[in-house]
């Protein structure tokens, strides 16, 4: 049940931890820091802001107040005064000094546009999202990563010289696509070359970037005002990504190879960790005899799409795993960029930024090791219920329309360090439940997921008038529970190796039922 998984697992414990796989760890991180920083840095890129029209006005923006109206007086030599739409407006700089919103104009008529800005990034994602999969699955971990960061870094800079608002759009939808080309490739080959012992802590790891990037984001932003520029230097974690994913720095995972029956390749990357590890003398001298006796059983003949997608529900096993986490990815989606997404709504933008990045310190190395010791499952329901109790008082202190807002600060970024520690548990839960074969599918599907649900945010921001603001974090209170329960139906990961294949998944699950099954009757005495 998994033997073969755990034989793996063994030479990975060998080559240990070092240089190597701290190389990996890396590019998981700084590809994390981009996605975070795509998805946030539009709340000081394209926010709100105070406008009025230039023609009701003197061009002295500290003499008059912001009324936000999108028409002015108009005076005709023959018809007298009438109300016509402002052509061109006055924007409020004291906080930000350009911003898309101000140099394109995007108010009044054309407010969508700055809908769109967050939207298209989103849709991008969903894409990327389920085209990353079959790319990492199909061309290899390490060439989907590469890709993917060439082509994030060519709309990264598209979209901070564009002329015009049309190809900002654009390129933004495309940097979309582009970060799960990256992203998801570069948790799967973090997860795959990461010794047993230190899965845990490579989920923490991974979960860093989230943390600093945001807090990171909110500085940056508070000292460069400035959207091109601050769009510029926020990306410089994705131009080091592309120079350490470059082949003469980067390998291949050992774990893909094996599943292609590319034994000698495998072995050679695996010699060469183990080497830049200095763990080179804890190898078997037979390690290819091993590898080729892992590879008959680890290899999948090759399959189109539609025969993995398959693979994934064929089995109650398998179809219990992929529903519950594909669901569970969505709730996640949508409760993780609801509170980052009210930035506006608060006196200091950047403090409020700033603190929800800082708390998710806590929920990377508490919540998340504690899953170590207690279990996955444990730790995850109780962390999702606790997002509920606080969503829940959130709520009901704008059901009674409550003017306290630093209490409702400190509700909203103690439960958003309660729901990160929900998330990055769910992402090592997905990285441990699907094997080998088809982990990069399972994974994509995950993401994808997600990035349908962030734009449930967004929209329902738009819909629901601010006298109804307790609504969504009641929905949001909903959606925790719901998480709880799901969570609850997930098998425990902790102590399980990691699979190579949708039978030997199938096999361990059935094999520990059957345990369960007779400890039950033992202690019965039946």
């Amino acid at each position: 049940m998994g033997e073969e998984s755990e034989v793996l697992d063994d030479v990975l414990a060998k080559v240990g931890y070092g240089k190597w796989t701290l190389l990996y760890f890396t590019v998981s991180v700084l590809a994390a820091m981009m996605e975070v920083t795509n998805v946030m840095i539009g709340e000081f890129t394209a926010p709100p802001l105070e406008f009025t029209c230039s023609a009701s006005s003197s061009n002295n923006s500290s003499n008059f107040e912001y009324q936000s109206e999108c028409t002015t007086l108009k005076i005709l030599s023959h018809e007298g005064v009438q109300r016509a739409q402002c052509e061109h407006f006055i924007f409020n700089t004291s906080v930000y000094y350009t911003t898309l919103t101000s140099d394109f104009e995007l108010v009044c008529d054309r407010s969508w546009y700055r809908s769109s800005y967050q939207m298209l990034l989103t849709l991008g994602c969903v894409v990327g999202a389920l085209s990353g999969g079959a790319f990492n699955d199909v061309l290899g971990r390490h060439k989907s990563l590469t890709y993917g960061a060439l082509l994030m870094t060519i709309f990264t800079l598209v979209e901070a010289a564009a002329p015009a608002v049309w190809i900002v759009l654009t390129a933004r939808f495309f940097l979309g696509i582009s970060i799960h080309l990256v992203l998801n490739p570069a948790i799967t080959l973090g997860m795959e070359v990461c010794p047993p012992k230190l899965r845990t802590l490579y989920g923490s790891v991974e979960s860093v970037p989230y943390a600093l990037s945001m807090s990171l984001l909110a500085v940056l932003a508070y000292f460069c005002r400035h959207w091109r520029l601050l769009h510029i230097i926020a990306s410089v974690p994705l131009f080091l990504l592309l120079l350490l994913s470059h082949p003469k720095f980067m390998d291949e995972s050992p774990l893909w190879l094996l599943n292609k029956r590319r034994i000698a390749d495998a072995e050679r990357i695996i010699r060469r960790g183990a080497r830049l590890n200095n763990t080179d003398k804890n190898l078997p001298v037979d390690l290819k005899v091993i590898l080729m006796q892992i590879a008959p059983e680890a290899d999948e003949p090759s399959e189109p799409l539609k025969t993995k997608l398959w693979s994934l529900v064929s089995h109650p096993e398998m179809r219990l795993v992929s529903v519950v986490v594909m669901v569970l990815w969505f709730c996640e989606g949508v409760l993780y960029l609801t509170l980052p997404l009210q930035t506006h709504s608060y006196q200091s933008p950047f403090l409020y930024m700033a603190l929800l990045g800082l708390l998710e310190v806590p929920a990377s190395f508490v919540v998340v090791p504690l899953g170590d010791k207690f279990g996955r499952i444990k730790v995850s329901v109780t962390s999702a219920l606790v997002t509920s109790c606080l969503l829940f008082a959130m709520a009901f202190l704008k059901f009674f329309s409550s003017d306290r807002e630093n209490l409702e600060l400190s509700l909203a970024v103690i439960a958003y360090m309660s729901l990160v520690g929900v998330s990055q548990m769910l992402r090592l839960l997905t990285s441990e439940l699907f094997p080998t074969s088809v982990r990069g599918l399972g994974t994509s599907l995950g993401l994808f997921m997600a990035n349908l649900a962030y734009n449930v945010p967004p929209v329902m921001t738009a819909l629901v008038p601010t006298s109804y603001a307790w609504v969504p974090l009641a929905l949001n209170c909903a959606l925790s529970i719901v998480s709880a329960v799901l969570l609850y139906l997930l098998p425990e990961t902790l102590h399980r190796p990691l699979l190579q294949t949708v039978l030997q998944h199938v096999s361990y699950e059935r094999h520990n039922r059957l345990d369960r099954y007779m400890r039950v009757t033992n202690s019965l005495g039946v």
